[in-house]
């Protein structure tokens, strides 16, 4: 055959060629059938260096030429770890008024009972009704001298409704009877009924409670059940 004849003359010619200068030199033809591959030098690392403005001295910061430069790469500082986070504690509820005595209290369980059971409905109304009255009463409150925590004294007169009415004629969001809403100064006749205004029966409610406490030796407590019962149960009960 004259095929590996033809190939070997071929290979001469190129080396002959290469030898004349006719093909660039690339170096040595090798004429075998195999080759061993030189093995290629693994890249090393460079550390980069990045300019930064002068902070002061600290880990992976290092000087060039008398600017400081941050140091990164494998031999680089590791960065401080983060400040782990703080979450503030949520207070307890504050009252102005002592309620601890009465935190276990049967009553008290009772109406928990029912304002999250069967009259939960109408409890959230009337939670809404006292988000729009909430800033004029406490202000009022706490202009008169009274505890703030009195906003929940008309949730269980009337759930906040200020045309409240009921069997024993009385009106408002605070209930008020009509001699005893005259005799705090507001105007109840044929044409005007301040028992219905929110910032006036909220006005004469202060007034009124005010004078239940001096009545009852200072406490709030008797003060509101003379409110809703009326001084005079209240003075026969203590008597």
């Amino acid at each position: 055959m004259i095929v590996r004849p033809t190939l070997l003359l071929g290979v001469l010619c190129l080396a002959a060629c290469g030898r004349a200068g006719l093909l660039p030199r690339t170096g040595p033809v090798v004429a075998t059938a195999t080759r061993t591959a030189t093995p290629r030098a693994e890249p090393v690392a460079t550390p980069v260096v990045t300019p930064v403005a002068p902070s002061g001295a600290a880990d992976g910061v290092e000087s060039v030429g008398g600017a400081p430069v941050v140091v990164t790469g494998p031999n680089a500082a590791l960065p401080e770890p983060p400040a782990p986070m703080v979450v503030a504690e949520i207070p307890p509820p504050a009252w102005d008024i002592e309620v601890t005595p009465f935190e276990s209290h049967s009553r008290v369980e009772y109406f928990v009972s029912r304002f999250s059971g069967p009259m939960r409905v109408a409890f959230e109304r009337a939670m809404e009704r006292q988000s729009r009255y909430a800033p004029m009463i406490h202000e009022r409150l706490r202009r008169g001298g009274l505890p703030e925590d009195m906003i929940y004294l008309p949730l269980i007169e009337s759930w906040y409704d200020p045309h409240a009415y009921s069997s024993a004629a009385a009106v408002g969001m605070w209930q008020f009877m009509s001699t005893t809403a005259r005799s705090v100064g507001m105007r109840v006749d044929w044409w005007v009924d301040e028992r219905r205004d929110p910032v006036r029966s909220t006005d004469g409610a202060v007034t009124y409670l005010n004078q239940l406490r001096e009545t009852f030796d200072g406490s709030i407590y008797l003060s509101a059940a003379a409110y809703n019962g009326g001084p005079g149960r209240v003075s026969r009960g203590l008597a």
